[in-house]
């Protein structure tokens, strides 16, 4: 294993960019005001269709220019292998880092000497609007209390000695369909930064989670975008149970959520609405049901409620749980059509090989 020398060592700072030209010139400039000078930055414009390509070009950055749409973990792949340090830092272009975010970097990491990776969150939400400080405080409350060493990451804000990264190959990168030419076709993403914290978990790397080195995020700022958001997140979370399934009980940043026993009151609400077509007894039984899981969720989300309430007097208490009910049943939806995903991915991409293979040899016993 190379000897690890955060305070002398390169590092190559790698930002996957895709039609994001509305927040660009913010995420870049900020890059360009780094004190630290043993540094590169890496612009990886994943098949932009607006004009993010010409604003990276404006900077005097290594700029990569992928033909097509191939999704974060392709893109971030990419810009590492272009790149030279021995220390990879990766932030999305939707981020804003202070001056001294590599200083602090350098700093942790001759701290935690034994760390293959270092994992920071968000210290304020660029974006003014409601659903932007709502979405900013939940990551707040979700990340307030994990401990040290952690065994998942985030890509958003992060670094990472290069021979832990290229020790597990990098992000992950599927498909849906393997057994096709994927050249044009966007590779499964979303929760590829969970996935690459797993693997590297499971190979004895260490990940530590530390709040000293937080940037600036620009939130989804309307309704709609953030419960997009966490639809894609809770598919994309199905697809990699399936394809790592041993991360169904990976403890994640995400584990203070208690998205399990929430998705199963959910799915429990939703079956008691049959009851309706069932008389007297059945409408009673959903009713009973359906206020039994608000209760569930007002048990869960209590705690939640009054950290919301406490950091931003604009939240409208009865209004937001209910809100955040939705977004439990946008979860559910997103995890219904995940599991239909994971089984295609499985059909497409392990039985259909499976069964050419034994046509294939049946073919050649029979010729024999």
């Amino acid at each position: 294993m190379p000897v690890k020398e955060p305070k002398k060592s390169m590092i190559s700072i790698i930002v996957p960019v895709y039609n994001s030209s509305h927040m660009l010139n913010s995420c870049l400039s900020a890059l360009k005001n780094l004190k630290d000078e043993n540094h590169e930055i890496v612009l990886v414009n994943d098949g932009s269709t607006d004009n993010s390509l010409t604003i990276c070009r404006e900077f005097n950055f290594n700029v990569l220019a992928l033909q097509h749409n191939k999704g974060q973990a392709v893109a971030r792949n990419k810009g590492v292998e272009q790149s030279k340090g021995d220390i990879i830092a990766f932030i999305d272009s939707d981020v804003i880092v202070p001056t001294n975010w590599l200083e602090k970097y350098r700093e942790l990491l001759f701290t935690h000497i034994d760390t293959d990776m270092i994992c920071s969150g968000y210290g304020w939400s660029v974006e003014d609007a409601l659903p932007a400080k709502f979405a900013f405080h939940e990551c707040a409350y979700r990340r307030q209390n994990l401990p040290l060493y952690i065994t998942s990451s985030i890509s958003s804000n992060c670094v990472i000695y290069r021979d832990a990264f290229e020790d597990i190959g990098g992000f992950p990168e599927y498909y849906l369909n393997d057994n096709r030419d994927n050249t044009n076709t966007k590779a499964v993403a979303i929760n590829e930064d969970a996935e690459l914290g797993f693997l590297l978990a499971r190979n004895g790397r260490k990940i530590i989670w530390s709040n000293n080195n937080p940037v600036g995020h620009y939130f989804r700022k309307s309704w709609r975008e953030y419960l997009n958001q966490q639809f894609g997140f809770s598919r994309y979370a199905m697809l990699s149970v399936f394809k790592f399934p041993k991360m169904l009980f990976n403890e994640d940043i995400y584990s203070q959520e208690k998205m399990i026993p929430q998705i199963l009151i959910i799915s429990t609400m939703l079956l008691a609405t049959s009851g309706l077509f069932f008389g007297t007894i059945g409408i009673i039984a959903t009713i009973a049901l359906e206020i039994g899981g608000l209760l569930f969720f007002y048990y869960y989300l209590y705690d939640f409620l009054r950290f919301l309430k406490s950091n931003h007097n604009n939240y409208v208490f009865h209004q937001i749980f209910f809100f955040i009910i939705v977004t439990r049943f946008i979860w559910f939806g997103g995890v219904v059509i995940g599991i239909n995903d994971g089984f295609s991915m499985l059909r497409n991409n392990y039985f259909l090989k499976a069964v050419v293979k034994l046509k294939s040899r049946y073919i050649k016993t029979r010729r024999k």
